[in-house]
């Protein structure tokens, strides 16, 4: 997958992205492709029932958090939240994100959320092995040092971590999505 996260999809790929409506299993959000993203910054994932699921790449990250995003490894925030899933964060961060980028209606209190979002993140005190707040290369770190059957027990540990992406990063991801589904980014009532 290169750094951007714009990547050519295979035929087998394609048609999992078309039986799924570019939309992602996990956030609800839907893509759409172009010529010059055929993914729709979609991913199409296969478990191992050989069955294919479809996430947005901040769900997809989420799951990848090693890999770089625009040439970053510190391409978010790790949050310690329990009661939020990480679909309610993508969708929370694509629309917030989004609306300070697109300098939308509701920026102001887009960026109001974000704030609270920021005092989610991970610290030393939840979580030992972080020195640096928040940090993705350290949870990364952390995760790839646990042994296979270790992984139950890390699950349980690990389960309130969420990712929140970097609006710079994905900035490009951003756009796209708001060029192509401009009426999920529509004001709620309460906003206008």
């Amino acid at each position: 997958m290169p750094s951007d996260l714009n990547y050519q999809v295979t035929r087998r790929e394609w048609s999992a992205l078309n039986e799924s409506n570019f939309e992602c299993s996990c956030c609800g959000f839907q893509s759409a492709p172009t010529q010059e993203v055929p993914s729709g910054y979609m991913e199409v994932f296969v478990n191992s029932k050989d069955e294919h699921f479809v996430l947005c790449s901040i769900c997809a990250t989420s799951k990848k958090l090693g890999r770089q995003v625009s040439g970053s490894n510190n391409h978010g925030l790790i949050l310690h939240v329990t009661n939020l899933e990480q679909s309610h964060v993508s969708n929370v961060a694509r629309i917030t994100c989004t609306s300070l980028i697109s300098s939308l209606p509701y920026a102001k209190a887009a960026q109001n959320l974000i704030s609270q979002f920021q005092h989610m993140q991970a610290t030393k005190k939840d979580y030992l092995f972080l020195t640096d707040t928040g940090s993705v290369i350290q949870t990364v770190t952390a995760l790839t040092s646990i042994r296979a059957n270790k992984m139950e027990e890390a699950s349980s540990i690990f389960k309130h971590l969420k990712y929140f992406p970097s609006k710079a990063e994905y900035r490009h991801i951003f756009k796209y999505w708001h060029q192509i589904n401009p009426d999920y980014f529509t004001p709620p009532p309460s906003l206008t």
